[in-house]
């Protein structure tokens, strides 16, 4: 007789039980106070963290960068009695005015400065109620503009107040005079 082995087949090992839970040890009110300290503490810190980055730039010296395209005009000049709008159907009282005052024949540089004009007009968008647009056919006035020669065109910007603030050349481009326009726009809350 030959014998003959049968594979036996494995059972699956039945889980044993989990030994039951010790009962969590009571911590002691510092344990428990320094579990809360630290949720606490981040966000305060979350909070403090850029009051202290403003000032640590702020004690450093830093300042946004940026300058105007134009030369300020220090100190801001009284709007001309030349300069100011006479027609009823202009009205400029507390809007920003961007002025292209000049007289004489008009060449490349008047024409360039027209053509400024007609640029800031079509992209002024929802700022267009606040913007008055103007040319003024008079001799452009000496404010003391310092770097500013003179020309028989230029661009002034006026505050809503009536004040002259910026002086440009006849050849600016448009994108300069747009910036620094928009700039101005989107921190006055006069105009």
């Amino acid at each position: 007789m030959t014998a003959t082995l049968i594979p036996l087949r494995r059972t699956a090992a039945r889980p044993q039980p989990a030994p039951p839970a010790a009962p969590p040890s009571p911590d002691s009110p510092i344990q428990a106070a320094r579990r809360r300290f630290w949720p606490m503490a981040g966000v305060f810190a979350l909070f403090a963290l850029p009051l202290v980055l403003g000032w640590g730039l702020f004690a450093l010296g830093w300042r946004p960068g940026g300058s105007p395209h134009g030369v300020l005009i220090q100190p801001p000049q009284p709007l001309p009695p030349a300069l100011a709008a006479n027609d009823a159907n202009a009205p400029t009282a507390g809007r920003w005015q961007v002025l292209l005052v000049g007289k004489g024949p008009c060449g490349t540089d008047c024409q360039a400065a027209r053509r400024t004009l007609t640029q800031l007009r079509a992209t002024l968008g929802k700022n267009a109620d606040r913007v008055a647009l103007r040319e003024v056919p008079v001799t452009p006035p000496d404010l003391g503009a310092a770097g500013q020669p003179p020309a028989a065109y230029r661009f002034y910007l006026a505050d809503p107040l009536g004040r002259l603030i910026l002086a440009y050349p006849a050849a600016v481009p448009w994108g300069d005079l747009r910036q620094d326009l928009d700039r101005l726009l989107k921190y006055s809350w006069v105009g």
